[in-house]
């Protein structure tokens, strides 16, 4: 008998040791896509190293307001609140999935009281009461013999890692759309600003032409040439400030802000600063 009980034992303890090892089912592996990565670019100096990516990537522009917009995009955006959120989810899913490889703990009380007695087999009432407590702790262990809980949780801990590359893509996209919604303002603020200028010189030029007419230096063919230029010229604000309130509402949806417009600013007259060089390998 104590031998059986010891072999009991026995197995049981090396059920426990090897339980966590064994694993069903292959592991996984990177898929070979048959595509041979060069070393490194064609036509590369031979100087070129690999560039890691700045995570702050939109302060090489040297722009103090879109310096300011970028955080407060990646701050305030709901798409990646929601991808956060996402991120929270699977940890909690991986916690869950993991603690399911402990031993389960359990604790149970009652307490139970009695007011009756027998006596030659006959209940009756008595003024006597008795009363019984009793405690339990129940416990269970599921043996991880054939790696359920295992590849459980190699498959939480991927998932974790997708929605994490998930937020981070998201992240790095708003900030992308917000640097080129930027851009794309100030762009529209400045053709708008050309525009202008255009048709103040337009105007200036009608009035030339309507001064040497009156004086009989020039034909009437000429009046209406410079008014259908300037015509033209007026026709193209419109579309433009349109197009820049549109993108200044984009912009303020980005951000978190309740959409708004606002006119065109005055822009100088140096273009954008432009960043460094790319450098090889980015």
């Amino acid at each position: 008998m104590k031998s059986k009980t010891a072999f009991f034992l026995a197995w049981l303890m090396a059920a426990l040791i090897f339980s966590g090892c064994m694993k069903l089912g292959p592991d996984y592996k990177r898929p070979d896509t048959g595509i041979q990565v060069p070393a490194k670019f064609h036509h590369a100096p031979p100087d070129a190293s690999p560039v890691r990516l700045l995570d702050r990537w939109w302060q090489v522009f040297q722009d103090p307001v879109l310096n300011r917009l970028v955080p407060e995009a990646l701050k305030n955006n709901l798409d990646i609140k929601r991808a956060a959120a996402r991120v929270q989810e699977v940890q909690a899913v991986l916690k869950q999935t993991h603690a399911g490889r402990f031993p389960t703990l359990g604790l149970q009380g009652e307490a139970k009281r009695q007011q009756f007695a027998t006596i030659r087999g006959i209940p009756f009432y008595s003024g006597q009461k008795t009363t019984i407590y009793s405690i339990s702790v129940p416990a269970s262990f599921e043996l991880d013999l054939w790696g359920k809980l295992a590849r459980s949780e190699e498959a939480a801990l991927g998932d974790l890692m997708a929605a994490e590359a998930s937020r981070r893509t998201v992240a790095q996209t708003v900030a992308a759309e917000t640097a080129a919604l930027y851009f794309q303002i100030q762009a529209l603020e400045r053709r708008i600003q050309i525009a202008e200028n255009s048709i103040v010189s337009y105007k200036r030029s009608l009035e030339f032409v309507e001064n040497r007419y009156r004086r009989g230096l020039t034909s009437v063919l000429d009046v209406r040439q410079a008014r259908r230029v300037l015509a033209q010229g007026e026709s193209t604000l419109p579309p433009l400030r349109q197009d820049l309130g549109i993108t200044q509402q984009n912009l303020a949806v980005l951000l978190g802000r309740y959409p708004e417009t606002r006119p065109a600013r005055p822009q100088p007259a140096d273009w954008f600063q432009l960043p460094e060089e790319v450098p090889a390998g980015l």
